[in-house]
């Protein structure tokens, strides 16, 4: 769904949270302890973070590949310098043994280090002979991403979907 249909949606929230949830509690799994409280966030936040996010993938899209392949290399060092702390949330929010978390951030940064050493292969146009026409394929941005993602991978099942679209600029 194009994010000007999002944003033009009043019922959104609804759609996302449809059982009229007002706020979440994380709790750990191993001991049922509460560990925070979130709250559900309104029509009017929703609509400003997809504003933002149309605005940022408005710069965002310009950006060269090696200033996206700089930016994501700083996050895959982020990522390694702060493994056992990330590792330790993972594990007090999922009930995951520590080490599962640390396996679970070192496949994350092995993904970025894939991506910065084969997108441009990827994003090359291509020339495609079919039944006889020469076709063209580009690489275009298209805009922001939305993400909904389970609870139990929280790194990797969102970095194998957004990592990828973010080096391309989609």
């Amino acid at each position: 769904m194009k994010i000007s249909k999002l944003i033009k949606d009043k019922k959104l929230a609804h759609k996302i949270f449809p059982y009229n949830v007002h706020d979440y509690q994380t709790i750990n799994p191993k001991n049922n302890k509460f560990i925070k409280k979130y709250d559900t966030i309104s029509h009017t936040k929703t609509t400003e973070i997809l504003n933002k996010s149309q605005l940022s993938f408005e710069n965002y899209r310009y950006t060269t590949l090696e200033d996206r392949f700089a930016k994501f290399k700083k996050l895959g060092d982020n990522l390694e310098l702060n493994i056992n702390k990330i590792s330790e949330i993972i594990s007090l929010e999922m009930g995951k043994p520590i080490t599962q978390g640390i396996g679970e951030v070192r496949k994350c940064i092995g993904h970025i280090n894939y991506y910065i050493k084969n997108t441009e292969q990827y994003v090359k146009n291509k020339n495609v002979d079919y039944e006889g026409f020469n076709n063209e394929i580009h690489y275009m941005p298209m805009g922001p991403i939305l993400s909904i993602n389970p609870w139990n991978f929280p790194f990797w099942v969102p970095f194998k979907s957004i990592i990828p679209s973010m080096f391309v600029g989609k």
